[in-house]
């Protein structure tokens, strides 16, 4: 008689860029709490712009065309290099580009709450698009990793 495989019951420990992630509890809370943060300020930065818009018109003495490159310049950067980014956690680590996005978001919006001239506000603006793409996919790749089967639809909602 053929004999049919055991298939093992155990669970399987995620890879991050070749490395074994201990998913404890712990870690898992970490991950979570690291990407909702990015996530919320990124979300915050979206919709504060928009209520802040006519003061900084006022304060940088900017027309109204010149204050929709404030708004516009950012979502070029996030669209055009989602992909590369969503790439780019594999070989060299989801955590540590999580961490880029989240220092280069947050230097960029401290340059925007800086900026004194409109073109340097333009300019952070693409910046904060760029560490946004980092955020986004590299931080669902990372929830997917580290939560098991079972609880990542509740990690990812």
């Amino acid at each position: 008689m053929d004999q049919v495989p055991q298939v093992s019951q155990e669970p399987q420990t995620p890879q991050v860029s070749g490395t074994v992630v201990a998913a404890s509890p712990a870690a898992r809370r970490w991950a979570l709490s690291a990407v909702a943060v990015g996530v919320f300020c990124v979300q915050l930065d979206s919709f504060s712009l928009n209520l802040a818009r006519s003061r900084i018109g006022r304060d940088l003495y900017a027309t109204e065309d010149a204050l929709e490159w404030v708004i516009s310049a950012y979502l070029p950067s996030t669209g055009t290099l989602m992909l590369g980014a969503g790439r780019l956690g594999h070989p060299f680590g989801r955590r540590r580009l999580l961490v880029a996005g989240l220092v280069l978001f947050g230097a960029a919006s401290l340059v925007c709450a800086l900026a004194p001239p409109l073109p340097v506000l333009v300019g952070a603006r693409v910046a904060q698009g760029g560490g946004a793409t980092l955020l986004m996919p590299v931080g669902l790749s990372l929830l997917t990793n580290v939560y098991p089967s079972p609880l990542r639809g509740r990690a990812t909602g």
